[in-house]
Parts: structure tokens; C-alpha cells; sequence
């Protein structure tokens, strides 16, 4: 025999074994719990048992360990939860809250001991894990033809932590003028256009700000670089460019934020031979010709987003932990190795251990860090705030900041460490984990709370404050492996006080809107249900009404406290069929919600349901107005109106350029007196309202 024979002979004993081993460690877990369907036994034995990936992917030994691994995990989560929910429950794992950690039960704030412990406990079980993974690599010999990674990825074993902290947060007192019910959306009765915010009263930045007399626009190219123009908005026909301002290509993201007479840029910066830092820039724009800047503030990491309330710009990112440190004589860590860094106007500033939250079982290997900034005082003070976590969508009003974290029950990237890997798995169960801060008078942001979900965020919109108690809508999935929905009530403290499970199994969410006691849920297959949802009973949230139509909604807009607006892909009972579909929905008897008027836009697609500021309301002239990306990406602003119960479309309005949406920057518009504006990246093109008519026109 050669030996290249003798090396598959002994390889095929081993796999053999490691079958056998693999067999009696899932066997057991079948009989116990109900795993996630792709880590049943039988299932994992097919996979593990083809010969396709014995000979090409992974080597047997190894993927038989992450396996089994992740089988004893999700074996201890399913048991956990079948304890929770008691003999005979019909609640699958992944439906489940997970079990608390009763050793992690209070909050360390600012005190450095526990931080050090943690990056010490993170350290360590990076350690382990590369441990884990590499089993048995050592002892094979492969040709290098018989190994084949995927590109670029590394990954690593997770699995949610503690549902709750044990500390009390302050109660959430929201202003019921916040409430979006009966305020369409947020939006000011103003006569001009304003950004479409989630909650009023809170600004969202964006890529243009309309102050009534000037306009803030941002345009952007290929690498980032781009420019900010000031343009004089009034007359229409005397449009003029009173500034620009170039933005570097090391800069993505740019939004800006207007108050008076000052102006704040918000963006992700990556600088050459720099840290990615979250930025913001202020100025003093009190000559539009002129532009001065005051004051700037960095921290490190990518921006996950920001805020602005009350004068004050709040700042979100997240940078990952450092967990090279150095470890000192007597076991200490050096601040420097551990701690966040911000900078204000350049200088480099730790941010203090006593703004440094450890909360309960949340010690992922990253930094989530919230700054405020005073747009309209001279100081450059910042307050700042930390927590060893991360960030995927953000929920803001006037006194709390919500931050939801996906949280997985599988495998997800170790990033930075190339040693560790292994083959993504599917079928994983995940979690969303929600951070409260409250945002106190003086600037001070200080961490209140934190909890647990079952499934996964669609955005900003599936979460929502009201009467002391935090709302959440969520796709998860069951023990089969199928999606399912639920809509989440906590209180306070962010404990679970309530739910609706199972909506819409084998669906999943395309749009919610809250608005006060009710709930306005929309999935999706192949036609749209609107679900109507009772939540005036936070233990007790019950399903009113459902309406079943063609295509659905990606994006819900209050029209008034009886009607909705709806705006997404339009379908037939075969699915989507390339179509824009603007419906209104008349929702004055929950249990029968209708579809009363629909106006349909040919060939054309929206991003509404990642980019609800493009969104423009004139409630005041019964209209609205939202781009859409027709045939060869070219775009148009369309311009709609619901009068007589009915919707309509108005206008059909090209920008200065018609704008491609892939070779060029988004087609915006906004709205003065009369006057509709489309801008682009070559300019802006007013348009009268009723007639549609160019009544100016500016380039850049």
C-alpha cells in the first residue's frame, strides 16, 4: 500500500470514530430537548456522514468538535428553557427568553476591578475557543488541495447571556407629545419640509436639512469624497449656492444636523494610517457665505448612528475591545489597554472607568460608546458613557436612548484573530438584547437597564416607548427552523411582561408602525397581512384585526388617528411584480382594517424600508412625496395626495440631473410654501405644486 493509501486508510478510522463519538453526544440531546433543526442528531450525522464534506471542506475531527460543541450548547439552552416553560410546552427554544446567570446579577459601574475581570473572562474564552477549534488539526497530515476555508472568515461560538440586570432604572416618564399617533410621525406644522423622524421632538440626520430659507444638502461619489452645499432656497426662481464645503474620500456616511444658526456633520472617518473614529464637527453658520467651525469630537469606532435632542448631538458607535493587553506585576491591566478613547478637538481623552458599565452577562468583545455634545454652547465638554456590548439599531426619545444588539445562537464572526475558524452553520437561533440609557438634563447618559427578546430587529421602527412600557416586534425561529413573529412587552426594567407569539409563522416582518395603545404590524410570503394589535393590556396584547392583500408594505406612515399610509412593492397572489404600490388604509375599526384607496407606480422599486427620511410630508397640503428608482436606476421624486378618502398620484418630477441611483448620489426632495424641490447631485429644480411646472433651477 502507498502511503498516500495507508494516510486515507487511517484517516477513514478516525472519521469513523469521530462519527461514532458524534453520535453518542447528540443522540442524548435529541432524547432531553428539542434542538434547532439543524443540530437534531440525524440531520448532523447526514451532513457530517456526506463524502463531500469529508474530502473538501472541513476535516472531520474538527468540524466534529465545533458540532458537538455547539449541540452541548444549544442542548443546555434548550433545557434551560424547557425548565422555564414546564413539561408539554409547545414553546420551542428559540421562542424563549434566555435563562439568567444568577452569579451575574448586579451592575458594575465604574468600578475598573470588574472591567479588568471581564477583558480577563473575554481573553480567556478566545483562548479556549482557538483550543476548541484547532482539536486534532496538529495530529493530520492534509494535502493542501484537501482543505478549502472560505474566503476571508473567521468565526465563533456564542450564546445569549442574562436577560436582565438586577437594577432598577428610572421610570419612563416619555412626553406624551412624543407620542406619533396623532403628530404624523413627528413632523412639525411647519410650512416647508423637515426631516421624517420616528419621535417628535428628536432629529434624525440626514443628507439634507430644509430650515424654511436654506437648504443643507451632502452629496457623495465612489470613494466617499463628495460636498456640502448651503443654497439659498427663496426666491424658487433665485436659487443661488452660498457655500460649499469638500469632504474628504476618508469620510463615509456623512449626515448633518441643523439648529439656528448651527450646523453639526456626523460621520464615520478612516483616516490613512489612523483608528476609524465616529465624528462630528460643528459650525458656526451664522454667515451662510462662510462657514466657521467651532469645535469637532471623535470616539473610536464605526458610527452606529446618532441624535439630536434638546441642543444636544448624542453620538453612537462601537469599537472593538482590545484583548492583546498586557498584564502588569500584581495582575493589573494598564487603563490605556482597556479603556475607550474619545477625542475633543484632537486631544486624546480616555474615557473614565466611572462611565464604563459591566452589566450582567453581556461581555462581548466590544465597546458600545454614547457621547453628548452641546451644539449651541462654546464648550467642548462631552459627556460620555460606555458598556462592554454592541449595536445594531437605535430607539431615542427625549429622556431614554434604546440600543438593540442581535444576538446569536450559532456561529458569528471572531474578527481579528485568523486562527480560529469554522464552518457557518444553519438554522441558528437569535436574540436581540436592548440597552436603556437614560439621557439626563445636564448631558449626562447614564446606563438603566437592560433585557432580552427572542428574533431579530427589522429596524428602528420595530421598537417603541409608551406609558412606562418598551414595545418590540420580532421575527425568530421556531423548532423547525421556520420563521414566526412575535411583538414583545417589557416594563421599566426590561422584563418581559407580556407577548404574541407565533404571528404569521412562516413569514416574517416587512414594516410595524406603534401608534399609542395600538400596534400596525405588516409580514409578508406572498401577500401582505396587517396585523392590528392591541396593546392597551401590556400582560394581556391581543390581535384585533387583519387584512390580507397583495403585495406589502415595507414602510407605515400615520396619516391621521383613523388612516395609514402604506408604501411598498405591489404583488398578486404569485408575489411581488415589479411595481411601487402607495395604499391607504382606513384602521377606524381595528377589527377591520381596509384598504380603502391604492395609487400604483409601474416599474419602479423604493427603498423606503432602509431610508424612511426620503419620505417627505406636507400634511398641512394633504400631500407627500418619496423617490422611486425606475427603469435603469433612473429616479424621480413622486409627488402624492389623499383627498375625498382617495390616494393619488400628483407628479412625476426629474431631478437636475436624472439622477441614476447607481452611478450617481439618491434623488431628494423637500418642500417650501408652494413650491416642491428636487435636488440632486448636480443641483436642484424647484417645481410649483399644483401645476408641476420648473419654477427654478440652481447647479452646482
Amino acid at each position: 500500500m502507498t502511503n498516500r493509501g495507508k494516510k486515507q486508510e487511517t484517516r477513514g478510522k478516525r472519521e469513523a470514530e469521530d462519527l461514532q463519538a458524534l453520535r453518542e453526544t447528540l443522540a442524548p440531546l435529541d432524547e432531553r430537548c428539542p434542538l434547532p433543526y439543524a443540530l437534531k442528531g440525524e440531520i448532523v450525522m447526514q451532513k457530517a456522514g456526506e463524502p463531500s464534506h469529508r474530502s473538501r471542506a472541513v476535516p472531520l475531527r474538527r468540524a466534529a468538535a465545533c458540532l458537538a460543541a455547539l449541540a452541548v450548547i444549544a442542548g443546555s439552552v434548550a433545557a434551560s428553557n424547557m425548565l422555564r416553560s414546564g413539561p408539554g410546552s409547545d414553546v420551542s427554544p428559540q421562542t424563549t427568553r434566555p435563562a439568567i446567570d444568577e452569579a451575574l446579577d448586579e451592575v458594575s459601574m465604574g468600578n475598573y476591578g470588574a472591567l479588568e475581570q471581564a477583558f480577563l473572562r473575554m481573553h480567556a474564552r478566545r483562548e479556549s475557543e482557538k483550543r476548541m477549534y484547532l482539536w486534532g488539526v496538529d495530529e493530520m497530515t492534509m494535502e493542501a488541495e484537501d482543505m478549502t476555508w472560505p474566503e476571508g472568515m473567521t468565526w465563533e461560538q456564542t450564546m445569549p447571556a442574562a436577560e436582565t440586570m438586577e437594577m432598577k432604572s428610572p421610570p419612563m416618564d416619555r412626553d406624551p407629545a412624543e407620542d406619533n399617533a396623532f403628530n404624523i410621525a413627528g413632523n412639525e406644522a411647519a410650512d416647508f419640509g423637515t426631516t421624517n423622524v420616528q419621535v417628535r421632538g428628536v432629529d434624525e440626520a440626514d443628507i439634507l436639512k430644509n430650515d424654511g430659507r436654506y437648504f443643507y444638502y451632502v452629496t457623495s461619489n465612489y470613494n466617499g469624497a463628495g460636498t456640502l452645499y448651503i443654497l439659498r432656497a427663496l426666491p424658487a426662481d433665485g436659487m443661488k449656492v452660498l457655500s460649499s464645503m469638500a469632504i474628504p474620500g476618508y469620510r463615509h456616511g456623512t449626515e448633518l444636523y441643523v439648529q439656528g444658526d448651527r450646523m453639526a456633520l456626523v460621520y464615520t472617518e478612516y483616516p490613512p494610517g489612523g483608528d476609524v473614529c465616529a465624528s462630528v464637527q460643528v459650525y458656526d453658520i451664522g454667515d451662510r457665505e462662510a462657514p466657521k467651525m467651532v469645535k469637532s469630537f471623535s470616539q473610536r469606532g464605526n458610527l452606529l448612528s446618532s441624535r439630536l435632542v434638546d441642543g444636544r448631538v448624542y453620538l453612537i458607535s462601537t469599537q472593538w475591545a482590545n484583548l492583546n493587553f498586557r498584564v502588569m506585576d500584581g495582575g493589573a491591566i494598564p487603563e490605556e489597554d482597556i479603556l475607550p478613547r474619545v477625542y475633543n478637538n484632537g486631544e486624546e481623552v480616555l474615557v473614565a472607568a466611572r462611565d464604563i458599565a459591566v452589566l450582567p452577562g453581556s461581555e462581548e468583545p466590544s465597546y458600545l460608546v454614547i457621547s453628548s455634545l452641546d451644539l449651541l454652547s462654546e464648550t467642548t465638554r462631552t459627556e460620555n458613557a460606555a458598556i462592554l456590548g454592541a449595536g445594531s439599531q437605535v430607539y431615542c426619545t427625549s429622556k431614554a436612548l434604546y440600543i438593540a444588539s442581535q444576538q446569536y445562537l450559532g456561529i458569528v464572526p471572531l474578527y481579528g484573530d485568523s486562527l480560529a475558524r469554522s464552518m457557518p452553520m444553519q438554522g441558528g437561533s437569535d436574540s436581540t438584547r436592548i440597552y436603556r440609557f437614560s439621557l439626563l438634563p445636564d448631558g449626562k447618559i447614564q446606563a438603566a437597564g437592560q433585557g432580552e427578546v427572542p428574533g431579530w430587529l427589522l429596524n428602528q421602527f420595530s421598537m417603541d416607548e409608551f406609558e412606562g412600557h418598551f414595545r418590540l416586534a420580532t421575527t425568530a425561529r421556531n423548532g423547525r427552523g421556520e420563521s414566526m413573529n412575535i411583538v414583545n412587552i417589557l416594563d421599566s426594567d426590561l422584563n418581559l411582561v407580556g407577548a404574541i407569539d407565533n404571528l404569521a409563522p412562516g413569514e416574517t416582518i416587512q414594516s410595524v408602525r406603534f401608534m399609542g395603545s395600538t400596534g400596525y404590524v405588516v409580514t409578508f410570503r406572498q401577500t401582505d397581512p396587517l396585523f392590528v394589535i392591541d396593546l392597551a393590556d401590556p400582560k394581556n396584547p391581543k390581535v384585533l384585526g387583519e387584512l390580507k392583500i397583495p403585495g406589502f408594505s415595507a414602510y407605515l406612515h400615520p396619516w391621521d388617528a383613523t388612516h395609514l399610509i402604506g408604501v411598498g412593492p405591489d404583488g398578486d397572489d404569485r408575489g411581488a411584480n415589479g411595481n411601487v404600490k402607495i395604499s391607504l388604509f382606513d384602521i377606524s375599526d381595528p377589527a377591520k382594517p381596509k384598504e380603502v384607496s391604492k395609487a400604483v407606480v409601474k416599474n419602479c422599486w423604493t427603498d423606503i424600508q432602509q431610508n424612511h427620511k426620503a419620505f417627505v410630508l406636507c400634511a398641512e397640503k394633504g400631500a407627500f412625496g418619496l423617490p422611486l428608482q425606475g427603469d435603469y436606476g433612473v429616479t424621480r421624486f413622486h409627488t402624492f395626495r389623499v383627498q375625498g378618502g382617495k390616494v393619488s398620484l400628483v407628479h412625476s418630477l426629474r431631478g437636475p440631473d436624472s439622477t441614476d441611483y447607481y452611478w450617481g448620489w439618491p434623488l431628494r426632495g423637500t418642500y417650501i410654501a408652494d413650491n416642491w424641490y428636487v435636488l440632486g447631485s448636480t443641483g436642484a429644480i424647484a417645481y410649483g405644486m399644483a401645476d408641476g411646472k420648473p419654477a427654478g433651477e440652481v447647479k452646482f
